[in-house]
């Protein structure tokens, strides 16, 4: 019993570590708390959804006009920065957008496979990131603090309103709509059947006592290999490069030639689409999406990447492993109502013994 339920909570733990590689990405480069990040994790969700069910004509124009803006924004800001303004940079980051608005409507409106519903909706929810730096935090990156701070919550309350509105304030569910996709449908089976039944048509693995569903596996191995994928990115690339450059110091980064604006714009792109596929992957395994669904997913995110130490990506990753594991095991000892509590716990408790959190990412202040 308590393996499994520790498997639920590395399972948890894994797609907090998405999140919280969100929050420490950005903070690492701009020291700006994100707190937007939980809405599109949000967002990738409903997105999603949307795409893979008939929505009604309303929330498909809905959906249209809010990717509509999002392409637009993001447009317009390469255009404006590759050719300058001017009238045809207009105009075209206009037909960009009008072009997306009306491809999401058309998707909305019909049945998209689950596969490139995935894909769409994280595309989505990455530019969905790079808007909001650009039209929120951009702007304001010369300024104190606490109004990128207040900026931050603003976004994120505006984004869980502009959400009700399109999709209600009620609960929705991939299996509602009967778009669960069938591989992540669990049967169970007899305990004689063969293994390689269970696993193609049971759609789990039993091993002794412990039983695992595909998902479960899925959303692990996903948010192993992204992760790894993501330190590879970081550490090895170019791209990585200029991130630690200017996560170090931005002026001399200039000075080096590095375009601060596009990598500060794909950090929250990278940042956007991992929360984004965790919003996907949460909202299958739960059986939940609704607009305020990013608010606890943030919380408990951000808290992942100051226990692991924020500024830290392998610490954001193993902060959500701790936070995920520290939450089963409050409902294995029957304090599932604490289980938020003790997290927080776990989490305080680390930062007052060790300030800097579990990997002791020290980040030099920047001047």
């Amino acid at each position: 019993m308590l393996a499994q339920i520790l498997l639920l909570g590395v399972t948890m733990g894994a797609a907090y570590a998405l999140i919280a590689v969100g929050y420490t990405m950005v903070y690492g480069i701009i020291e700006l708390i994100n707190f937007a990040h939980g809405e599109i994790y949000m967002y990738g969700a409903f997105m999603c959804l949307a795409f893979t069910i008939e929505s009604t004509p309303y929330q498909a124009a809905g959906a249209g006009l809010a990717a509509g803006l999002i392409v637009w924004v993001v447009a317009a800001s390469l255009l404006a920065e590759r050719f300058g303004r001017g009238a045809a940079q207009a105009l075209g980051s206009l037909a960009a957008g009008g072009l997306a608005g009306l491809a999401v409507r058309w998707a909305c409106l019909v049945r998209v496979p689950f596969a490139l519903s995935f894909i769409a909706a994280v595309a989505l929810a990455s530019m969905l990131g790079v808007a909001i730096e650009i039209v929120a935090y951009r702007p304001l990156r010369e300024s104190p603090r606490l109004t990128a701070l207040i900026t931050a919550i603003g976004v994120s309350l505006v984004l869980q309103n502009v959400a009700q509105v399109i999709w209600s304030a009620e609960n929705h569910t991939f299996r509602k709509y009967g778009a669960h996709p069938d591989i992540f449908l669990r049967r169970n089976l007899p305990e004689s059947a063969p293994f390689w039944d269970v696993v193609t048509q049971g759609h789990y693995v039993q091993a002794g006592p412990l039983s695992l569903s595909l998902l479960q596996l899925f959303i692990a191995l996903v948010a192993f290999l992204l992760m790894l994928g993501l330190h590879l990115l970081v550490m090895r690339t170019k791209l990585g490069m200029a991130m630690r450059a200017c996560a170090q110091d931005q002026a001399a980064a200039r000075l080096m030639g590095i375009d601060v604006n596009r990598v500060i714009s794909l950090t929250f792109a990278l940042g956007s689409a991992l929360g984004a596929v965790a919003g996907i992957l949460v909202g299958l395994y739960r059986d939940e999406i609704k607009p305020t669904m990013g608010y606890q997913a943030g919380v408990f995110a951000f808290s992942a990447a100051v226990l692991g130490g924020i500024g830290n990506i392998p610490g954001a990753m193993v902060g959500g492993l701790v936070l995920g594991v520290a939450q089963s095991l409050a409902i294995y000892f029957d304090l599932s109502e604490w289980a938020t509590g003790v997290a927080y716990f776990v989490m305080i408790s680390v930062i007052v013994l060790r300030p800097a959190g579990l990997m002791g990412a020290q980040l030099p202040r920047k001047s």
